[in-house]
């Protein structure tokens, strides 16, 4: 007694058999009729039963259509066929087969799949599955796309998608464990809200639906992607209706951090007619340093370091100024031995050969002459301070004085 298999509700199953003489000779069968029993009860339907299939004698088919009576041929039900007739002038009575519907295999009658949320009008490529074999329960590693009907619904209309392997609008193509990539078009994720595809193929694969929600591409962006702020229209902040004024919210800041005084401080640092705000920081990145600092640099008490790796854009001409710098000396007026005039002066300098500043430009820095340039025309180094002699300054260099040799 054959085991024919598990089945789908509604489908047609077919089993085969077999008519011989006492000698073994195939031989036709007369008078053929089917009962389809089911559970282990009185209760049956007819099958129809086809003799000598083929023109082949002895070779026969039995039919039964299950979506004859849903009721009858429910899921979880098991039936056994069995066939009567004539053969060989003998009477004879045999069960032919054995099946069952929805039950054996644990096979789901419908495989369902959320994907989630797509973006609209853009073309996706999405994983569904497992795609599962409807007879074994198992997952289908390879499949012929063509023979699978596709429809997309969106809202209340229909369309169908032509499945293909390859060089398609809509591809099918074996990921791994019955899991395949599908293919969308921009066309196809244009529908804005709920949408629902299915797969058939009755032969082979279990139902299959996948839904999804499709969303505009702003709202996906901030909400899927993470990439993009949600626009909103706020009208009401704690049940309260708010104001704004060209688009801006108008907020009534009552506490900062839950302290009514810190929102008082803050109103009365606000400087409405200049639109400033009045700071005192106390700390840069968690470091009181790094604020004192900031001071130092913005008040005038430190000069803030700075080192300029371009100029206008060019690292070229960073380094060019660097070594023009670098080859202009600064030195500073030393009244300890003689007493500077418009012409003459001693200073710091250290280098003992002489006229080696001769015709160099002293430009001072520091002091009533800040600003003002004259030619070098004499240098030497008397007791153990570098002299200048320069043409006539409009008064006297004061000790301390700064200047640069350019």
């Amino acid at each position: 007694m054959t085991y024919i298999g598990d089945f789908q509700a509604g489908e047609t199953v077919n089993a085969y058999f077999s008519t011989n003489n006492q000698s073994g000779a195939a031989v036709t069968i007369t008078s053929a009729a089917c009962r389809v029993y089911k559970n282990a009860t009185t209760s049956y339907l007819a099958g129809t039963v086809t003799v000598d299939i083929d023109s082949q004698t002895g070779f026969h088919r039995v039919t039964i259509t299950t979506s004859s009576d849903s009721s009858f041929y429910a899921a979880d039900s098991d039936f056994a066929v069995v066939v009567s007739g004539t053969v060989d002038s003998q009477s004879v009575r045999a069960v032919v087969g054995r099946f069952s519907i929805q039950k054996r295999t644990g096979t789901p009658s419908v495989v369902t799949q959320d994907l989630g949320v797509l973006e609209q009008s853009e073309a996706t490529t999405v994983a569904i599955g497992p795609l599962v074999d409807r007879m074994t329960g198992a997952p289908i590693l390879s499949l012929t796309p063509s023979n699978i009907t596709c429809k997309l619904i969106n809202g209340n209309t229909a369309t169908t998608l032509t499945l293909t392997a390859s060089g398609g609008s809509n591809d099918l193509t074996h990921i791994a464990n019955g899991v395949y990539a599908l293919e969308l078009t921009a066309s196809n994720t244009n529908h804005m809200g709920n949408s629902v595809l299915i797969l058939q193929d009755d032969d082979v694969l279990v139902p299959f639906t996948a839904s999804y929600v499709t969303l505009r591409t702003q709202t996906y962006e901030s909400l899927v992607l993470d990439d993009d702020k949600l626009q909103v229209d706020v009208t009401q902040v704690g049940n309260s209706n708010v104001t704004s004024s060209s688009g801006v919210l108008e907020v009534n800041t009552k506490q900062i951090n839950g302290d009514a005084s810190a929102a008082a401080a803050l109103d009365a640092a606000i400087d409405n007619s200049n639109n400033v705000v009045a700071v005192d920081v106390k700390r840069i990145d968690n470091s009181t340093t790094s604020a004192t600092n900031l001071s130092d640099y913005t008040d005038g008490t430190s000069n803030q370091p700075v080192d300029a790796v371009k100029v206008s854009g060019d690292s070229t001409a960073a380094d060019r100024l660097e070594a023009m710098m670098d080859s202009c000396p600064i030195f500073t007026v030393d009244n300890t031995s003689f007493t500077p005039t418009t012409t003459a002066f001693e200073t710091n300098a250290s280098e003992a050969t002489a006229d080696h500043f001769n015709d160099r430009i002293c430009l001072f820095v520091t002091g009533n002459l800040a600003g003002q340039q004259k030619l070098v025309t004499n240098y030497l180094l008397s007791g153990g301070r570098g002299k200048f002699t320069v043409n006539a300054l409009t008064e006297a260099p004061a000790n301390g004085d700064t200047f640069i040799l350019v």
